[in-house]
């Protein structure tokens, strides 16, 4: 959950301040992705208190008995939505609008190689062969 918090704020200091840079965007894309942020970073103290009340006893909880509190678990589970929805939905279309904007986008593209020969170059050139 943290390192999912830390990977967004990431993101988006590096879109703000070098990717995302003079491209047309549409006018909300900007707040949306900095509210996105908020959610996700506010809700992460709330599932961190969750999980340790349910993982610290697990029959009755530590501070509250998540099996007899009806209140307290709709509650964490709207946290649960929101956290889905800034973890999940967001970066989804997020990603599927900047791939739309390729050409207007700062993509850093990696390509994996060897230097080695494949099995019909190697089988071409006579050079011994060993399945």
């Amino acid at each position: 959950t943290i390192a999912m918090g830390v990977l967004a704020v990431m993101v988006t200091w590096f879109g703000e301040t070098v990717a995302w840079k003079g491209i047309d965007l549409f006018p909300g894309f900007r707040y949306i992705n900095l509210l996105m942020v908020g959610l996700q970073i506010s809700t992460i103290p709330v599932k961190l208190v969750h999980h340790i009340n349910c993982l610290a006893n697990l029959e009755e909880g530590l501070w509250w008995n998540s099996k007899t509190s009806p209140r307290t678990n709709l509650f964490l589970q709207i946290f649960d939505y929101i956290f889905l929805l800034s973890v999940v939905a967001w970066p989804t279309f997020q990603s599927a609008y900047l791939s739309y904007k390729r050409e207007k986008t700062h993509c850093v593209y990696a390509v994996l190689m060897d230097n080695r020969k494949g099995k019909a170059e190697v089988k071409d050139s006579g050079e011994p062969y060993f399945d």
